[in-house]
């Protein structure tokens, strides 16, 4: 997938709506949006396409003054905005035409001054008529007229995306149909190394990284090519226990991430080394399948293991006597903090999508399933057996299969579990999940 070149980045002080006009423009709910002060903390990025121009939109944390030695997340947080700042095509200078101007404003202004003319003056919260004369008050920063807009109440947003549509280089064709890259959503419980990982996986700081549990709020998403194949990878939330979610931005949050699973091709499933296979690490598995999404377990801060004095072996046989429900799911050993293990994670995740993306001829899915019935037939005991005549699969990720039967109400769980063993070890599903639709033979 090439490179989007144009970058449009909102920046502003915390509070001035600048996840809810990344919300009006990419028309999502992607960015979390609450009074806290500090609720974005990560560079929030989506691809926006038209017929005529495709860019990315950035959406930053609040910006505050905070010197350079801070090591606090509110310090990583600043970083991130700089780093926007830095590839930005044009940027969004987002102020509350309800408050005014403020000296965070005029701080922020200094900062973009030397990149005037990239920027876009637009006054948020423009709710009414009555606040359309304030936006002149704007006029001491030097940045020209801003636009007025609401964008909660969807007021002024043409008159914004056609300013920024005008400096924008335009494309020279038509959309082009990029294949589709596959989608890999990091999913965990609370400080497993999610965000650590995904920066591992493209060698940047993309995800801020603290030792401090609930780092990550909103789900991060970034693009990646390796070994001639596109990767959407997206860091969320860690998920915890149901009754230790606190309302608000966390449950929010974990709203994102379970969402995130949802609509992901392949989870990562993320364990700590030094406390594998809680009872929320199998509860997450157990999400992530029941979705029919690809699962990979990945064992992180393996760097640890002598210290702990801990094998690979061991490690593998305690988490398949853990997670018996997914004994087919593979398993990789990586420290994100060293980046060892990595080419090893991309390798599998591959392996994981080209099975759950697999199609099978009609003749081989019968030969097998005629093989397992012959192999191990159904039990007779009742006063009327079940028989089993056809199958052919009729959907993939995940591979779907229907077999034909005279009685659905007769295949016990248990020979269905059987079936789909065979099934997953004949026809090539050794590490992702398949699902088996009995139907009566009509």
């Amino acid at each position: 997938m090439p490179d989007i070149k144009s970058n449009v980045v909102i920046i502003g002080r915390p509070n001035v709506g600048k996840s809810t006009l990344f919300n009006r423009l990419t028309k999502t709910r992607k960015a979390i949006v609450h009074f806290t002060e500090g609720t974005t903390r990560d560079r929030l990025i989506t691809k926006i396409a038209t017929s005529n121009v495709t860019y990315n939109l950035v959406d930053t944390p609040g910006y505050i003054y905070i010197p350079k030695s801070s090591e606090t997340i509110a310090s990583k947080s600043q970083g991130q905005i700089h780093q926007g700042l830095k590839s930005a095509t044009i940027i969004l200078f987002l102020l509350d035409i309800q408050t005014g101007l403020t000296n965070e404003d005029i701080t922020i202004a200094s900062l973009l001054r030397p990149m005037k003319e990239k920027v876009i003056l637009v006054a948020n919260k423009s709710d009414n008529s009555n606040y359309e004369m304030s936006k002149f008050d704007f006029l001491e920063l030097g940045f020209g007229t801003p636009i007025a807009i609401s964008a909660y109440h969807n007021i002024g947003i043409s008159n914004l995306t056609n300013a920024t549509y005008a400096l924008l280089p335009k494309s020279n064709s038509k959309l082009i149909n990029n294949p589709t890259p596959i989608k890999i959503t990091l999913s965990g419980r609370p400080n497993t190394g999610k965000s650590m990982l995904l920066n591992s996986l493209i060698n940047s700081e993309r995800s801020i990284v603290s030792e401090v549990p609930g780092t990550t709020r909103d789900s991060i998403d970034t693009m990646l090519v390796t070994n001639n194949t596109s990767l959407q990878i997206v860091d969320t939330a860690g998920i915890r226990r149901r009754g230790k979610i606190t309302k608000g931005i966390e449950k929010f949050s974990s709203m994102r991430s379970i969402n995130n699973i949802l609509s992901s091709h392949i989870c990562i499933l993320l364990l700590d080394s030094t406390e594998i296979a809680t009872n929320q690490d199998m509860h997450i598995a157990d999400y992530i399948l029941s979705s029919s999404r690809g699962m990979i377990i990945a064992i992180n801060k393996w760097d640890l293991a002598t210290e702990i004095g801990i094998s690979k072996d061991e490690i593998r046989k305690y988490v398949r006597s853990k997670f018996k429900f997914a004994n087919f799911v593979p398993i990789c050993f990586l420290s994100a903090l060293k980046k060892t293990g990595i080419s090893e994670l991309i390798e599998t995740i591959q392996l994981v999508y080209s099975q759950w993306n697999t199609t099978i001829e009609n003749n081989l899915i019968n030969d097998t399933l005629l093989e397992s019935v012959y192999k191990t037939p159904p039990s007779t005991k009742r006063t009327k057996s079940l028989k089993i005549y056809t199958a052919e699969q009729d959907g993939i990720c995940p591979p779907r299969f229907t077999i034909k039967v005279n009685d659905p109400e007769l295949v016990h769980f248990s020979y269905h579990r059987h079936l789909e063993n065979d099934f997953r070890r004949f026809l090539g599903f050794t590490h992702c999940p398949i699902k088996l639709n009995f139907k009566p033979k009509v």
